[in-house]
């Protein structure tokens, strides 16, 4: 069973004294301030039509001239949202601008860069604003930053009312991360003349012992923990060089989309003034990268923590946050002590009619892995666009105390990949003599060990939580899938012989199967073993899922970083935070700043692993009664604790 979980404290921001926590008295004051910084480009018009050319061909210091100073929006601004969610790799922004002298219409088009910070307090804010104005990072932990992207639209609208006054108003969207939305164009006739994946691999400057891992000496494959951060640096970092997309040098050929430039060779430029305003720096080349600013953590995540202490929250909050392995590594793109597990056949990647996130998740292996983007405090303190690619984050406190799993695999090693399905029947069958084969439990983040932002009763102001039976889950059965073009019926018999699922039989008699069933690309060695391994990380997982508790919470705004793949702590339950807005706004003349997160997987603070029902919260009549206002009516509560047979 893992330590205590890192907690961050939320009362501790606020300065709550321990009777305010409970919200026996006393209340939290607040004055918002909120900031949005346009950062606009000098060179609007990029194509010349003269020429039937970019305009900077021959000067690529035009590509991120700004046109003068940052444009800084905070009285105008009447509202604000902002909203991460793990269901999309994409961000969202949306302001609406009261009418003023500034005609921002004009002032803000599409593409522009764009950074918003949200406060408690107009004091706080206005030392952000000074940061900001001096071009300076502005992204320390408390400096409130919440969204870093690019103005998707902008629109004017000028209504009259009843009494004949007329109003302007200006909505502002905005979203971040849509680097990762940068589809290829890539003509592989052009810019291949025969399959082979080392060649192929060359001519994209990966060198092929970066990209592929030899799994044994007979089955080279292609390793998630090295795929995935090479293809990062590939596709976000230098970028696919022409002369590689275009071998024959056409000139009016197409390149794969992403090309590099001999003084800024990266997928993506930015202005000067957004990497000045995250406290980065161009690496190696004079103008600044889309790969400069956003950081990345691969592996399986384990913390060890402390549980809450105040000054380590206040001095070095990254302590919190960042899993073991990462916390001191000066690099950007850091791994952690634990590889995840996700194996490959060394196919060429399909870059044709994709884009840089669906390349991406060829290799993710997402039945136990999951990648997402958010804003999240780095080893220096500074909170910064970052690529998150890990195991998934479920597993339970009995995981770990489980023994090995013993499995009676075919005598002889039967190749079920080639095999008939009746030499397959027969040698798994009872009349062979099977093998014991052991398999070794692997390293699994438990969900209790990720770190949780705990919020005292004084700043909700509400807690909707419950259950639901669509996430109910009795059949779990994974296999793998070394050809993804083949599927043939009888092989895929065999591998359900060789790997049978893990079932819930008591649950499927009373409420008919519920499966959770895929098929997982996987190098030939991972479709032997592999689905065991897969299957018995995802029952600990969905087995008993719609006893856990979902919903949303609407809290006081918070200014610290917040971010989705953290876990919230509240009246004794545990959630996985999937998704956080935030959302300001003016109102009869006063300011407001809301926090909302959307909530799954909600378990019991502190679970008996030997106790399986314990595992899940609000199972006693005592469960989340601690902030009800009062019991109106009498009854006679079901106990669960004492109802079920300890020897079941």
């Amino acid at each position: 069973m893992s330590t205590l979980a890192p907690r961050y404290d939320l009362a501790v921001d606020f300065g709550l004294t321990a009777q305010e926590e409970l919200g026996e008295s006393g209340y939290s004051a607040t004055a918002p301030f909120w900031i949005i910084a346009v950062v606009r480009y000098k060179q609007v018009v990029t194509y010349d039509r003269a020429s039937r050319k970019s305009f900077a061909s021959q000067d690529t210091s035009q590509l991120i001239a700004e046109a003068g100073k940052t444009l800084i929006i905070t009285d105008d601004c009447i509202s604000l949202g902002v909203h991460q969610s793990k269901a999309s790799h994409v961000s969202n922004l949306s302001s609406t601008l009261q009418g003023s002298e500034i005609n921002y219409l004009t002032e803000i088009l599409p593409g522009d860069w764009c950074m918003a910070w949200i406060l408690q307090s107009e004091e706080q804010g206005r030392k952000v604003l000074s940061k900001i104005r001096n071009n300076q990072s502005a992204n320390d932990f408390m400096d409130g930053l919440k969204f870093v992207g690019k103005i998707h639209g902008i629109r004017k609208s000028l209504a009259q009312g009843q009494d004949g006054k007329r109003t302007v108003r200006y909505n502002v969207q905005a979203s971040g991360f849509t680097e990762f939305d940068a589809p290829f164009f890539y003509d592989p006739k052009l810019a291949l003349t025969d399959p082979n994946i080392s060649q192929w691999l060359a001519r994209l400057q990966i060198q092929l012992s970066d990209f592929v891992s030899s799994l044994d000496q007979n089955n080279p494959g292609i390793d998630i923990n090295k795929a995935i951060p090479a293809l990062v640096e590939l596709l976000l970092g230098r970028g696919l060089p022409q002369q590689f997309s275009n071998p024959g040098n056409f000139p009016n050929s197409p390149s794969a989309g992403l090309s590099s430039t001999d003084s800024a060779p990266f997928a993506f430029v930015i202005p000067s003034t957004i990497g000045k305003l995250l406290g980065k720096q161009a690496t190696s080349k004079p103008i600044m990268g889309y790969s400069d600013i956003f950081e990345a953590i691969y592996g399986v995540q384990k913390y060890n923590g402390s549980g809450i202490n105040s000054v380590v929250q206040q001095q070095n909050p990254s302590a919190f946050f960042l899993p073991e392995g990462t916390r001191n590594a000066s690099t950007t793109r850091r791994q952690t002590d634990k590889p995840m597990l996700g194996s490959f056949l060394p196919n060429i990647p399909q870059f044709q009619d994709t884009n840089i996130w669906t390349a991406l998740t060829q290799y993710l292996n997402p039945t136990i892995n999951e990648m997402y983007t958010c804003l999240r405090v780095n080893s220096d303190n500074k909170v910064v666009p970052t690529l998150i690619v890990r195991q998934l984050p479920f597993s339970t406190a009995v995981y770990s105390i489980v023994p090995e799993q013993t499995l009676q695999q075919p005598s002889n090693n039967l190749d079920f990949l080639t095999a008939s399905l009746a030499t397959a029947v027969s040698a798994i069958g009872k009349s062979a003599t099977p093998d014991a084969l052991s398999i070794p439990k692997e390293t699994v983040t438990e969900f209790l060990e990720l770190p949780r932002w705990v919020a005292p009763a004084a700043l909700i102001y509400k807690f909707d939580i419950g259950r639901t039976n669509t996430m109910r889950f009795n059949f779990v059965y994974l296999a793998g899938q070394a050809d993804p073009q083949k599927v043939d019926p009888v092989y895929t018999t065999i591998a359900l012989l060789s790997n049978p699922p893990l079932r819930d039989d008591a649950d499927i008699k009373r409420n008919g199967l519920r499966m959770a069933r895929n098929l997982v690309a996987c190098s030939p060695q991972d479709v032997q073993v592999g689905p065991q391994k897969w299957m018995d990380i995802k029952a600990d997982i969905l087995m008993g899922q719609h006893l856990t508790l979902n919903g949303v919470v609407e809290i006081q705004g918070i200014q610290a970083p917040i971010c989705v793949g953290d876990n919230f702590e509240f009246d004794d339950v545990v959630l996985h935070i999937e998704a956080v807005s935030h959302t300001c706004v003016i109102s009869g003349g006063r300011k407001y700043f809301h926090t909302t997160l959307e909530l799954t997987n909600g378990v019991n603070v502190l679970p008996n692993p030997h106790d399986p029902l314990t595992l899940y919260a609000g199972m006693t009549a005592e469960d989340q009664t601690s902030y009800n206002p009062g019991i109106t009516t009498s009854f006679d509560p079901v106990d669960n604790s004492v109802l079920r047979d300890p020897k079941d």
